[in-house]
Formats: C-alpha cells, structure tokens, sequence
C-alpha cells in the first residue's frame, strides 16, 4: 500500500509539472527549464519508489501570477523578441579581447539554458595578477588608453567599497607627491585627475561576486530587503514578499520558483524579471545587493542577471572581481552581508579553494549563489534595476537588499589627500596651480558619474554587457562575436529619468 501511495505521489508530481509546461508557459527559455525539472523526477522515479519520502517530488512549485489569464498564453503570442534595449547604452567598450570562461570540470555535471550568445559581451580585458601601487602610479602618470586600463583594474579589485577605494586612491596620491613629477605641475596634475576619474568610475560599476549564507541570515540595522518567490509564503524576516503579481517588478511570463515550504531567504525566486523599482526610499547613499542562485532543481542559470544590467536607466559597466586580481567572496551572516577579499579567504571555513573553480551543487553549503553589488544615490527619487537579455536567455532574481552606507567620507579623505599633494606643488597656495581645484572638486567628479557612467570619455565609457556569472562555473561556448555596441536607443526611456549631466 505504500507503495502504491508512493507512485501515486510521483505520477501527480509528473502530472502537474506537465501542465505547468503545456499551458503556463510561451517563453521557449521557460519552457526548458520546466522541462529539465520534468526530466529530473523522471530520472528518479525509480529512487522514488525505492524508499524516498514524498517531500523530495515536490522540489519545485511553479506559482502563476493571480491576474494571469487561465487560457493556453501559446496561442496569444504578443512578446516581440526584437524589442529595442531600454537601457541607455554608454557607447563601445574596450572590445579586445573577448574574455573566455574556465572550462574545468567539477564533480556535478552542469547544465546551462541557453546554446546561444547572441549578446555575448566584450569588457575592458584584464590580467588575472592583481596591479601593484608601483603600476598604478605610473599608469597615472602615463596616461595612454592601456595605462587607463591597469589603472582602473588597480581601482577595480575595491569592489567598490568606498573604505577599499579610499586607501587606493590616497596611497597614489601621495606617491605622487613624492616622485619626480612636483616639479611639473601640468603633468602631476593630470595624474591627480586621472586617479580620482578612476576611483569614481570604481565606484560607480556593478560587481558580480558570489556568497554563501546562514540559516539566520538578517538584516543589518538600516537595512531594506525584498524577498522574491510565491505569494502565499512567508517571506524571510525582516523582508518584504515579492510575487509575480507585485506592482514593484516586470517581466515577460514571471514565474516564481520554491525549493521547499521552508522560508529561508534565497531558496526560492522568480524567473524571466526584466526590472524592480524600489519606490518608498529616503534621500540618502546606498550600496545596492542583487541575489541569484540556481533554481531548484540545481541548473545555474548562464546569465540569471541578463546580459545587460542598469539602474535607473543607465547601464552599468559589470566587473567579475575573479579578473581584477583580488577575488571577492560575500558573506551573509545574522548581521547583514559583508565582503571579504584573498587577505580573508584563508581564514574563512565556508570558502574552500575549490569554491574558485565553480559551482556545483555539492558545494551548496559553500555557496549559495552570486550577487550583483552597486552604489546609488538617491534624492528621494525611485531606484529602477533593469535586467535586459537576449530572447533566449532567461534572469533568475531571489532577493535584493538596499543598505545605507557612507559615501560623503570618502569624497572628503580623497578632498584631502588630493589638497595635501597639490600643497607640495604650489606651496604658496592651491590657486598658484592654475586648475579648479576646490573643496567640492572629488564631489563633483562623483556625482557626474553617477548622473551618467559615461562622463569621462578618456578614461572611456562606464559600461559593458554583463559577463554571467564570470569564470566560477561553465557555461556553454561563446557563440559569434558581435557588432560594435549600438548607440542610444531612441525614444523615452523608462524608468526615471537621470538629470543633466555636467561637463566634464
């Protein structure tokens, strides 16, 4: 009789995942995913009836948004997979070479959505050697677009926090003012702009790094967070319930994903978002979290952030910390997330070597996913995320966290030290150097870039198609290089809109 309950249970499960597929879903991205969970209980059923509680059929529940139409949505096709970008591209990004992702296997075969790239990206390419200050220095110094090149990936393996971006820029700084240079006042001057160009640009770019996560995951104090899944599950505490059906969130067929009646943060999402807009928010300085991980059934998707990332209308240039030389891990923990670089991996238990290589689903207790992380600034205004992909590429959100961090003092160190080297310049004052320098001058260059990544044209443009999930797990082979990067896209712009930009 057990038996027969068992099979029973299995049969259902099947049953149920089939008309999900049959009659939910018109995007083909979807339809594969539901398929390889169809597929997945096939190949267990046999486990199944050997002795496997009914829970573990029930790995998956596809949730319908409550508005959604109850007729088959294949034969109402309305989507255009031809649709025009909404983001407002920044003009071409460094486009030598492409990079190539690792290709190591692991002990869990990996299987990935989507066999064609047609947005595969080019981003500023980088040395896996991480740039000493001595490099950094003279890449200042120099000036030529390959300089520019070390010296932002110098900048780069900050991650953007505004503490490791801080000491960056203050020790180039005050080398400057110790080399050769003080008696050549155009020249160091150039080099101070430079450094703090490409400090804002650091500061401004989006990293994809990957985390793992405890039980008791929470909130630091300050802390907004929205929880992606079903709607008739309690969200994880301290957060909001993001469904489908939420006002706050878009997408082409939005499905939500759940791993199990458990409701940790970051075991369930929702499939195929194209945006999220966080409404109520006060004036203030953020650093913006963007979760993913595999979906229930283990398959990682290859671009869950889409091939584009932008926020509030802007894309943004996306920068895998494994290629700037000082690979970053997240850490999420019962006191908020917290960042750790190579100098703390070693001391770190939840971050294994093999954690480098990839993610399988055996090392879930390792990691849990990866994470997009940006700063914003806000006057108050709605901060909108766009997640654009190609017709056959499917995003995957879990969770977003918005955190209230300090970005007024590192404008004012940098002020300082940045004062501090032209003292030794122009002993007689900072006016004897003939440029506009003043007390608001590292402010400013900050606020030009987040009102547009593409300020400054010779350090060139702040944004670049998203590379997946960078090098840390396999992901199918690039297919043709594309075009040269289209330019805006014409017409309004969704979402708000940034104000004018200054000139440079």
């Amino acid at each position: 009789m057990e038996f027969k309950y068992k099979l029973l249970a299995v049969v259902s499960t099947l049953a149920l995942s089939t008309w999900a597929y049959n009659d939910l879903i018109d995007n083909e991205t979807t339809e594969q995913i539901l398929q390889d969970q169809i597929d997945l209980l096939t190949r267990s059923e046999k486990s199944v009836l050997s002795g496997s509680s009914d829970a573990e059929t029930t790995r998956f529940i596809v949730a319908r948004p409550e508005t959604a139409p109850q007729s088959n949505l294949k034969n109402n096709r309305a989507y255009s997979s031809s649709q025009k970008p909404a983001l407002i591209p920044q003009g071409p990004v460094y486009s030598d070479p492409l990079l190539a992702p690792n290709y190591k296997k692991t002990s869990v075969p990996k299987k990935t959505i989507t066999e064609e790239h047609p947005s595969s990206s080019h981003i500023i390419p980088q040395k896996l050697e991480q740039i000493t200050l001595e490099e950094a220095v003279n890449a200042a110094i120099d000036g030529t677009e390959e300089s520019l090149k070390i010296l932002q990936q110098y900048f780069d393996s900050s991650a953007g926090q505004p503490n490791k971006i801080t000491d960056l820029a203050s020790n180039i700084l005050k080398a400057l003012g110790k080399s050769g240079l003080v008696s050549n006042s155009h020249s160091l001057q150039g080099a101070a702009e430079r450094v703090i160009d490409a400090a804002a640009r650091a500061a401004t770019s989006a990293y994809s790094i990957p985390y793992s996560s405890v039980s008791d995951f929470g909130l630091s104090f300050g802390d907004m967070g929205w929880d992606f899944g079903p709607v008739k599950k309690i969200p994880h505490r301290g957060f909001s319930r993001i469904t489908p059906s939420s006002a706050s969130i878009k997408g082409h067929n939005l499905l939500a994903l759940e791993e199990s009646k458990e409701n940790d943060f970051l075991t369930d999402g929702i499939l195929n978002v194209s945006s999220f807009g966080i409404q109520d928010i006060e004036k203030g300085q953020y650093r913006l979290y963007v979760f993913t991980a595999p979906i229930p059934s283990g398959i990682a998707l290859s671009h869950p952030f889409g091939t584009r990332f932008g926020v509030n209308g802007n894309q943004l240039r996306v920068i895998d910390t494994d290629k700037t030389g000082n690979p970053q891990w997240a850490k999420l923990s019962a006191n908020g997330v917290s960042l750790t670089g190579e100098s703390g991996h070693g001391n770190n238990p939840l971050m294994p070597e093999s954690v480098l290589v990839e993610l399988g689903t055996d090392e879930r207790a390792d990691i849990d996913g990866w994470l997009l992380t940006t700063l914003v600034k806000s006057d108050g205004e709605p901060i909108t995320m766009k997640f654009e992909s190609g017709s056959n590429a499917g995003t995957y959100i879990v969770g977003v966290i918005l955190s209230p961090v300090n970005i007024t003092g590192m404008e004012e160190k940098l002020n300082q030290d940045l004062f501090a080297m032209l003292e030794n310049l122009a002993p007689g004052g900072i006016g004897d150097t003939g440029q506009s320098f003043n007390n608001d001058f590292t402010a400013n260059i900050l606020q030009q870039f987040f009102n547009n990544p593409n300020t400054r044209s010779a350090l060139g443009p702040n944004a670049g198609a998203l590379e997946g999930l960078g090098s840390r797990i396999t992901l199918p082979t690039p297919g043709p290089t594309p075009g040269p990067t289209p330019g805006p896209t014409p017409g309004p712009t969704p979402g708000p809109t940034p104000g004018p930009t200054p000139g440079p």
